[in-house]
């Protein structure tokens, strides 16, 4: 939903200049996408376990995340969304 409320305040404001308006929109949205694409791939491993113990000890910690602070302290810093939205 952001990234479409973004595109359509820049195709907007660029009255017909639909290039500048796709440019603006990746400079807003680009450097977000990079960063959950970067945190997905950080956590990949943690949803294909290769071994028994590599399982059991990711069902663990999984549940360990129920814990607010203990979910904050592990993945939260990777997980939030920093995105300032344009008002348009």
């Amino acid at each position: 939903m952001v990234a479409a409320y973004i595109l359509a305040g820049e195709l907007h404001h660029a009255h017909g200049d639909y290039r500048g308006a796709f440019a603006r929109y990746r400079d807003l949205f680009g450097p977000f996408v990079l960063n959950k694409q970067r945190a997905a791939l950080h956590f990949a491993s943690t949803f294909g376990p290769e071994s028994k113990f590599a399982l059991f000890l990711r069902n663990r910690i999984m549940n360990l995340m129920t814990v607010p602070w203990v979910a904050y302290f592990a993945v939260g810093r990777d997980l939030a969304d920093n995105l300032t939205v344009p008002v348009y």
